[in-house]
């Protein structure tokens, strides 16, 4: 599917803005990536933005072979694609052959990387040394550092059961409790996720814990996270929400990580360790022993250090 192209604010006309297309699997994880790289890109040049959704549209290995792409045309083709998820990558090399643009891959793509002019990889995928990689803290997102932090508004962010890490209930619960006992001056929201456990938010409510709300996910509306961290003095978020992570330290909040049993050591459990070593993220024993929480010497803005860099490898001629 073809979605209208949304023009960002600009007065440009049409023929005079970057042409960016957004290859999408659906996801909404894959989403943020690609919102967090397209507003700030529209931040910096005047842009029109169309999103594609590949499950929609059908270009197979004979469209890449034969350089061609389902409804390209001469007036209707990207100065710069990127894609997000496995799914999107066939399609965003089709397109790139078809039409010359710019590609962009999200990720640690499954083709080999000369595949793509560009990739820009989370540190903790371990991505090749390249001039054709962009390595960043984190996957992209669409969060701004926060302008005004209200001192008595405290964020806790619980994720659920992984391959990375199991999630004891009781547990968590039980530092969730200490947590806000900690600082009772301050009034903390709890968040669920599409994977926390049955049963967590009656043993969060069991704990009487009167400066603490709890919500399900469920009840809370699209785009309501960011708005919390847009406000919030900390954040806490259980070690198998990576994401929620690095757009806490996007916001610039003070962020602390709820640590979990692992099932085995990896790549995402390094990149948190690297984090506390960088003194970008606090846990928790140190904070309930007495220790302030520290926030991050500077907000994370990776997606804004990313379209830097992508419009560096532009032709000067569409610059200009």
């Amino acid at each position: 599917m073809l979605h209208a192209e949304r023009p960002h604010a600009s007065t440009a006309a049409a023929s005079e803005a970057i042409r960016i297309w957004l290859l999408s699997d659906g996801k909404a994880g894959h989403e943020a990536q690609l919102q967090g790289l397209g507003q700030a890109l529209a931040r910096r040049r005047p842009v029109t933005v169309t999103w594609i959704d590949v499950a929609s549209r059908r270009a197979g290995w004979t469209d890449l072979l034969r350089g061609r792409y389902p409804d390209l045309t001469a007036s209707n083709t990207p100065t710069i694609a990127v894609g997000a998820g496995h799914a999107t990558h066939r399609q965003l090399l089709t397109l790139g052959r078809a039409s010359g643009c710019l590609t962009c891959v999200l990720m640690r793509p499954s083709l080999p990387l000369r595949c793509f002019d560009t990739a820009v990889v989370p540190r903790h995928d371990l991505p090749p040394q390249s001039p054709r990689v962009l390595v960043t803290e984190g996957v992209l997102n669409p969060i701004l550092p926060a302008t005004k932090v209200d001192d008595s508004r405290g964020l806790i962010l619980l994720g659920g059961p992984s391959r990375h890490f199991h999630f004891p209930v009781d547990d968590v619960c039980t530092r969730v409790a200490l947590l806000c006992q900690r600082f009772p001056g301050m009034q903390w929201t709890a968040s669920t996720s599409r994977r926390t456990p049955d049963g967590t938010i009656a043993a969060l409510a069991a704990k009487a814990v009167a400066n603490l709300q709890v919500i399900s996910h469920t009840d809370t509306p699209q785009g309501w996270v960011a708005q919390m961290l847009s406000g919030c003095a900390q954040a806490w978020i259980t070690e198998d929400s990576v994401s929620m992570v690095y757009e806490a330290l996007s916001a610039g909040t003070a962020t602390g990580l709820l640590a979990l049993p692992t099932v085995r050591a990896g790549r995402l459990q390094h990149g948190m360790e690297n984090l506390h070593r960088r003194n970008m993220i606090n846990l928790l024993d140190p904070i309930l022993a007495g220790q302030s929480p520290q926030r991050p010497a500077q907000p994370l803005q990776e997606a804004a250090r990313a379209a830097d860099w992508l419009l560096q490898k532009l032709p000067e001629r569409v610059l200009t």
